[in-house]
């Protein structure tokens, strides 16, 4: 890639930042619904479609460039046995450009309970992806491509100045004599207000990632792998008007990294790194402009393009990474149901000067249509 490309993508990305940063919006990637309060008895249908298109350009060697082009499709049938349980049914359908067949046809059943005014359970399948509210450094929002659906179960905690979600999320089963490892993520993630006006407000995120490969009755000859990433930070947003410019927010994360078992299977076993953000919320999405630098670090769930080793290439490892990362969405909502995003994302790697980045558009179709009401005697 010549350098005068590379100068034109960083020229755009600073001319939309004094025009247009809060976490990028990703209501285009909306799937799980909401609880509705007072629908005992009554059966809806859900039809959550997303139809998308992604194309990345990675050169850096920390990841391999590809293209998703195909939509997602999950009708399901939703049941209201009392005010503070529903239950869930359906199938997730993924479906490739090019690919003969379907990709994935995954089985969907929730049971969604209300514990109490503040608490709720959620087992089987999960309100995961982007609802967790992680980082991408620890989370690749990509998943919802390759790996759409999180299974286990779940804690969602929300008051007033508070703000948890805890899971486990079981990716791989096993019995005894199976030649794999068992895989399953422990996951908590929160927010606690610490002050907020009629136009600023200020939040300490705190999230903790474990990653675990193993299994004591597998016959899967590698060694168990348990693998820690904590977040901790702060961030501030202000809000500037009804205009083109609506919301300006700074945050500053500290990200931790540790393997637990300490064998050194990449060649290190614990690391760092920081992530300071600007946001822009602006008229039709949001654009953001960060700094990534980070000694060591690795991230199982997180994206590859922020970590010290490559995910194809382990000869291509760098100590210490700076980088420079810029997000700009844009979103339009035909109606509450129906939604189109755009997006382009740049990560530039200072030390080699090289510049990935990939662009992409959703559209999504997500209504409810009430069947009928059914009583459970």
């Amino acid at each position: 890639m010549c350098n005068c490309f590379k100068i034109s993508v960083v020229l755009v990305v600073l001319f939309f930042s004094q025009l247009a940063s809060s976490q990028l919006c990703e209501s285009w990637r909306y799937y799980y619904p909401e609880f509705t309060d007072s629908s005992k008895n009554k059966l809806f249908l859900r039809i959550e479609n997303n139809n998308f298109m992604k194309n990345t350009e990675y050169v850096s060697g920390f990841s391999q460039g590809y293209t998703y082009i195909g939509y997602a499709f999950q009708p399901s049938l939703m049941y209201y046995a009392t005010d503070n349980l529903r239950l869930k049914a359906g199938i997730h359908v993924v479906q490739f450009s090019g690919v003969d067949g379907v990709y994935k046809a995954l089985p969907v059943l929730s049971a969604h309970a209300k514990l109490s005014k503040q608490w709720q359970l959620i087992m089987g399948s999960l309100k995961g992806d982007v609802h967790h509210h992680l980082i991408e450094p620890v989370f690749n929002t990509e998943s919802q491509y390759t790996r759409p659906l999180e299974t286990g179960f779940q804690f969602l905690y929300k008051s007033d100045p508070f703000w948890m979600d805890t899971w486990i999320d079981w990716s791989q089963f096993i019995v005894v004599g199976d030649q794999k490892p068992e895989k399953f993520t422990v996951g908590m993630s929160s927010e606690l207000r610490l002050f907020e006006n009629e136009n600023f407000s200020l939040e300490m995120p705190n999230q903790l990632v474990i990653a675990h490969t193993g299994g004591e009755i597998s016959d899967y000859d590698e060694p168990v792998k348990s693998i820690v990433n904590v977040v901790t930070g702060l961030k501030g947003s202000q809000k500037v008007g009804d205009g083109f410019i609506q919301e300006i927010g700074i945050s500053a994360y500290w990200i931790g990294f540790r393997d637990l078992t300490k064998k050194q299977m990449i060649g290190y076993y614990n690391g760092h790194g920081a992530y300071p953000t600007v946001e822009v919320k602006y008229k039709r999405g949001v654009l953001m402009i960060g700094y990534w630098q980070a000694w060591d670090f690795a991230s199982p769930r997180g994206s590859h393009l922020f970590q010290s080793i490559s995910n194809f290439e382990p000869v291509n490892y760098e100590k210490e990474r700076k980088m420079i990362t810029a997000k700009l969405n844009y979103t339009k909502a035909f109606t509450r149901y129906f939604k189109f995003s755009a997006n382009l994302e740049s990560y530039y790697d200072l030390p080699s000067g090289l510049l990935d980045y990939s662009y992409g558009m959703n559209l999504m179709f997500t209504p409810n249509f009430f069947l009928r009401e059914v009583k459970v005697y």
